[in-house]
C-alpha cells in the first residue's frame, strides 16, 4: 500500500512539473511573437514613413512662447525654451566649424555638417569624420591629393587611412603609417620629457594652415596665368 501511494504520489508531482514546464514555454512564446510583431509594426512604420516619434523630440526652428501652456517658457512645439537655446548652440559650433575652411574648397564637409544640424546633437558621429577628413584636401574641389603631396613637409601630423589607396596602409596625404610613426617618435624624442600639450597643438594647427595655404596658392597660379 505504502509503495502505491509513493508511485501516486511521485506521478502527481512529474505531471505537476511537467505543466509548470509547459506554462513557462508558452509565457515565453507569447512574449516573443509579441515582440516580432512589435519589431514588424516598427519597420513598417519606418519604411512608410510614419514614424514621427523621433521628430516629435526635436525642437523648432524659431521659438514662440505658447501662452496657453501651463508650464513656464514653452514653446507652442511643445519643447521648452532651453531645448531650444542648446540647438542654437550646437549649430553656431557646426558654423565655427565650418569657418575654419578654406572658403568654396569644403563644399563637401559643409553639406554634411548640414546633414548633421537636421540629424540633431545626438547624432554629432558624422561630424567627427567631416572634421577629420577636413585637415586633408579633397580631390573633387580642385586640390587634389597630388597638390598636397607636393607640399614638400614630408607626411601629416595625423594619420587618416585612405580606403581607395592601392597601398595597405597608405594616409590620405599619400605617405604610409610608419612614415607617420617616425615623425611621431622624432617629434618625441627630440621635445622635452613634459611637452607642453597646448603648443604641440597651436604647432599642427600652424603646420596644417601652412599646407593648406600652400596648396591654394598652387591651385590659384594656373588659373591666373
Amino acid at each position: 500500500v505504502e509503495l502505491k501511494e509513493k508511485k501516486a504520489m511521485t506521478r502527481a508531482i512529474l505531471a505537476e512539473e511537467k505543466q509548470r514546464e509547459m506554462r513557462q514555454k508558452l509565457s515565453h512564446n507569447i512574449k516573443y511573437r509579441k515582440t516580432v510583431t512589435n519589431l514588424k509594426v516598427m519597420s513598417d512604420e519606418v519604411e512608410n514613413g510614419d514614424d514621427t516619434r523621433e521628430e516629435e523630440h526635436r525642437p523648432c526652428c524659431n521659438f514662440q512662447l505658447d501662452l496657453n501652456s501651463a508650464t513656464f517658457n514653452m514653446c507652442v512645439c511643445g519643447l521648452p525654451k532651453v531645448s531650444h537655446d542648446q540647438a542654437k548652440r550646437f549649430e553656431n559650433s557646426l558654423e565655427q566649424i565650418t569657418n575654419r575652411a578654406v572658403p568654396g574648397k569644403f563644399s563637401n564637409v559643409r553639406d554634411s555638417l548640414q546633414v548633421t544640424k537636421r540629424a540633431g546633437p545626438e547624432k554629432f558621429s558624422n561630424v567627427r569624420v567631416a572634421v577629420t577628413t577636413a585637415g586633408h584636401i579633397p580631390r573633387q574641389d580642385g586640390l587634389g591629393l597630388e597638390d598636397f603631396k607636393g607640399t614638400g613637409r614630408g607626411a601629416c601630423a595625423s594619420f587618416c587611412l585612405d580606403m581607395s589607396a592601392t597601398s595597405f596602409n597608405t594616409c590620405i596625404c599619400g605617405f604610409a603609417k610608419s612614415a607617420h610613426d617616425t615623425r611621431q617618435d622624432d617629434t618625441q624624442s627630440s621635445s622635452p620629457a613634459r611637452r607642453d600639450p597646448k603648443a604641440a597643438k597651436l604647432k599642427r594647427q600652424a603646420e596644417r594652415d601652412a599646407a593648406f595655404a600652400a596648396a591654394a596658392r598652387r591651385h590659384s597660379a594656373p588659373n591666373a596665368g
